[in-house]
């Protein structure tokens, strides 16, 4: 367009006009082209995605660069002012001067600011940083400080120790409740074998008793079944504990207590007496002598010297008629005493 130096920089600046972004739209093309490339690079590395860029420099002054790269790349664009969070000495510079040409120094501002602090990319200026006063205090009595620290640590110690010691005393007094449990149900398996244990005894007893008397249960059922007369049939043959009758020959209430010399009543404790049972039932046609073959079934049994020889008595303890079905039957109980 045959244009100085200077008329291109005023083209390019913010009074540039439509014509110029036309006549340059070849050279944005390829810019924003270039500026893909640098993105999917940087992507590609395994990196943050990009989410917005960045403009400044003399070419972030050219009319909606901003506007054209964000609708060419699909990403925010932001004008970005290198001194916006830079306070400027008036004596020094102008202001107004410092704004229009702020923007060309991106580079300047970077290179001043190295190593001194972090550069803000926002373009909301920054609060100014309040000075930490504890942290000066703290820098100034470094042996206080390092004083106070020691017992912090110290007393985090303590604290460990003793958290260590409860934990182990709960896990003892865990330990102390399951022994006593433990402990508790041996001792109930211990009382119920004192009962199997007694209870044993008495079984013992009972068969010391019974293998005391030398004699074959076998040859007695034998002698037993070769007298019974005949129409009498056995039910039962049994052996059983049963107390005897008191010395004065009175029987024991149901409560077990009989009367003393005095009137009062008093608790007796008479051992047991093992006797042999022989249940039955006799039939006859004629009513009347059903007893008499009881009696004679009992005379049979003591005439007999072999089976009484074991035996003190034999006495008929009860009897009663029944009918079975239209036939009328006597049944008998027979109480044979053990020496």
């Amino acid at each position: 367009m045959e244009l100085d130096f200077d008329n291109v920089n005023k083209l390019k600046g913010l009074l540039g006009s439509d014509d110029i972004y036309e006549l340059s739209l070849f050279i944005m093309n390829a810019l924003s082209n270039q500026i893909r490339r640098t993105l999917e690079f940087y992507e590609s590395q395994g990196r943050d995605t990009v989410e917005e860029i960045y403009l400044s420099g003399k070419i972030a002054m050219y009319k909606n660069m901003d506007k054209y790269l964000q609708n060419i790349l699909g990403l925010k664009v932001t004008i970005w002012n290198p001194l916006s969070a830079i306070e400027c000495d008036p004596k020094l510079a102008e202001k107004h001067k410092i704004k229009e040409r702020s923007l060309m120094l991106a580079l300047c501002a970077g290179l001043a600011c190295h190593r001194c602090f972090d550069i803000n990319l926002s373009s909301k200026k920054a609060a100014p940083k309040k000075s930490n006063k504890t942290l000066q205090v703290l820098l100034q009595h470094k042996m206080l400080a390092a004083g106070a620290v020691l017992v912090i640590f110290v007393l985090l110690g303590i604290w460990v120790i003793l958290a260590s010691q409860l934990k182990a005393k709960e896990a003892y007094k865990q330990k102390l409740l399951t022994e006593n449990a433990r402990l508790k149900a041996v001792l109930q398996d211990i009382e119920e074998l004192k009962k199997g244990r007694a209870l044993l005894s008495e079984h013992m007893q009972v068969a010391r008793v019974l293998l005391s008397r030398q004699f074959l249960w076998s040859r007695k059922l034998y002698e037993i079944s070769k007298n019974i007369p005949e129409d009498v049939w056995l039910t039962d043959v049994y052996i059983k504990g049963v107390v005897p009758e008191t010395a004065k020959g009175g029987k024991e209430n149901i409560f077990g207590w009989k009367p003393s010399s005095g009137g009062a009543q008093e608790k007796t404790k008479t051992p047991e007496q093992q006797v042999l049972f022989i249940n039955g039932v006799a039939y006859s046609l004629v009513n009347n002598s059903m007893l008499s073959m009881v009696n004679d079934f009992i005379n049979n049994l003591k005439k007999d010297s072999d089976f009484m020889k074991d035996f003190t008595k034999v006495e008929l303890n009860r009897s009663y008629r029944e009918t079975i079905g239209d036939k009328p039957v006597m049944r008998f109980e027979i109480q044979c005493f053990l020496k």
